[in-house]
């Protein structure tokens, strides 16, 4: 029986060894392949690749599971360096690539081992593995992590590999920032205090993703203040605090004891309340208080 046991977890250990490296979601069923070598004027899968490419072809069907091209090669629009290993979509349109020194794509240059790139069906570059940090757009990237882009290349969404700071805002390690097709940052966690505009942010790197987050034009849309400020009349304390696209204010904490004229209700008559320091209020985009509530 303890033969028996050895034996199995050789086989496993050797099961293990025999599949190829994959990144996360990059991952591909294994299947029985052959090689070949492409002579002048073969097409394979629709491509004619560059004399002498070495292809693996899945013996099922002879399609391209994989390609090292022997010279640069232009596909979907993308210059692809001699020397690359790629994977095609079954229409021959570029999946993935496996980055070489100097290869560029869209904006980007990348170096060899540096990242694995794929690509949608469309043979845009849709999201990449970084195997080594990375600035891109400003923003250094933390290695063994994944990167999103939008079709034009631009950067959509990624994990930090430090503490960053930008625009007065501190960012922290490893955490996640998302922007939007500007380039303008939509969301992301503060490692510290900060400074956005005449407001003071909390920073908290334990924070939940989305509790600091911005409209397209740059305006918050919500945060946390660390210190009390006066805004639009409203005297604020430290606590959430949201805004509507326009800037105008749409929910806050109190700072102070206040007055306010309550009309929670289209057609409703307003009327007044004393609210105290750490109600909460919800406004209408008109800066007609329509919601109280007590701590």
């Amino acid at each position: 029986m303890k033969a028996l046991h050895i034996t199995m977890k050789c086989l496993l250990l050797l099961a293990f060894l025999s599949m190829p490296p994959v990144h996360q979601s990059y991952a591909r069923a294994r299947v029985e392949t052959h090689e070949v070598i492409v002579k002048s004027g073969e097409i394979y899968q629709g491509l004619q690749f560059p004399e002498g490419t070495k292809l693996h072809l899945i013996s099922a069907n002879n399609a391209v599971a994989s390609a090292i091209l022997s010279h640069d090669f232009l596909m979907n629009g993308h210059l692809i360096k001699g020397g690359t290993t790629l994977q095609i979509w079954n229409d021959g349109t570029l999946m993935e690539i496996y980055t070489q020194d100097g290869q560029r794509i869209n904006d980007l240059v990348f170096t060899q081992g540096e990242a694995s790139l794929r690509f949608s069906a469309e043979g845009k570059l849709a999201t990449a593995h970084l195997n080594k940090p990375k600035e891109i757009q400003g923003f250094r990237l933390a290695e063994n992590s994944n990167v999103e882009f939008y079709p034009d290349g631009k950067l959509a969404w990624g994990k930090l590999a430090d503490e960053q700071l930008r625009d007065g805002l501190y960012f922290a390690a490893l955490s996640e920032i998302r922007l939007f097709p500007s380039g303008k940052l939509q969301q992301a966690k503060l490692a510290k205090e900060s400074k956005f505009g005449e407001l003071l942010l909390k920073g908290d790197p334990n924070a939940n993703p989305g509790e600091t987050s911005f409209w397209p034009e740059g305006n918050l849309k919500t945060g946390i203040l660390a210190a009390a400020a006066t805004i639009q009349g409203f005297p604020c304390g430290p606590g959430p605090i949201t805004f509507f696209e326009s800037g105008r204010i749409k929910t806050l904490v109190l700072g102070e004891e206040m007055k306010i004229v309550l009309a929670p209700y289209e057609g409703q008559t307003p009327h007044e309340k004393l609210a105290k320091a750490g109600d909460s209020l919800n406004i209408n985009e008109n800066g007609v208080v329509i919601g109280w509530g007590g701590p």
